[in-house]
């Protein structure tokens, strides 16, 4: 047994040496609780170093009935190649799960119920709001002020279920907080006014405030 990663030092997780019931490839894990109080969403990180990699594959979570445990494989240095498995699991007071990792298509990989959502939009050309993954600003840009003002939330914007933020990418260059009313992912639809470009629509959305 192979205990790979300690959580607050309440949270465990272990590998296990074998994986009844399943190829050769899968894995089994076990998550422990340590104390007297149900842990929410505890997160866990398993390296791709720990895990039998197949090429081609993704790795997916399952429990013990066999349904999918909503996790991820993040490229942390993107160079093409996944670094860690993630996953968030809740534990009643000591209590322990038994958890299977396996391997699945990218054509077959299942849809998880978004948690986490990053936005940055600005105005291109062509007086359209566009989604963009990096971007450059020089040192004068300047708070809002016209109507020409590119960036929708100011800036990039980061949300879970239960709190948004966003980053001031003008002479600001400070971070600011979202107070969310819903647990959806809502970020891609605020800061838009009826005219489809930036807006200062926050405060009259119904999703933030």
């Amino acid at each position: 047994m192979l205990m790979v990663k300690i959580i607050n030092a309440i949270i465990t997780l272990f590998f296990l040496l074998g994986c009844s019931g399943c190829e050769s490839h899968c894995q089994t894990i076990r998550i422990e609780n340590l104390t007297n109080e149900t842990v929410q969403d505890a997160s866990f990180i398993i390296k791709a170093s720990n895990l039998k990699i197949i090429k081609g594959k993704l790795p997916i979570i399952k429990d013990k009935d066999g349904k999918y445990v909503p996790c991820q494989f993040d490229d942390m240095n993107r160079d093409g190649t996944g670094d860690e498995l993630v996953f968030v699991y809740s534990l009643p007071s000591y209590g322990s799960e038994e958890l299977t990792v396996d391997w699945v298509e990218h054509e077959t990989y299942p849809s998880f119920i978004p948690r986490t959502h990053v936005r940055y939009g600005k105005l291109n050309s062509k007086d359209k709001i566009e989604s963009l993954s990096e971007d450059s600003r020089d040192k004068h840009n300047l708070p809002r002020g016209g109507d020409d003002y590119p960036y929708q939330h100011d800036g990039p914007a980061w949300e879970n279920d239960k709190i948004g933020f966003r980053h001031y990418f003008d002479g600001r260059n400070v971070n600011d907080i979202y107070g969310k009313i819903t647990s959806s992912m809502v970020l891609d639809n605020v800061g838009i006014g009826d005219n489809g470009k930036p807006a200062n629509t926050y405060q009259v959305s119904g999703q933030t405030h």
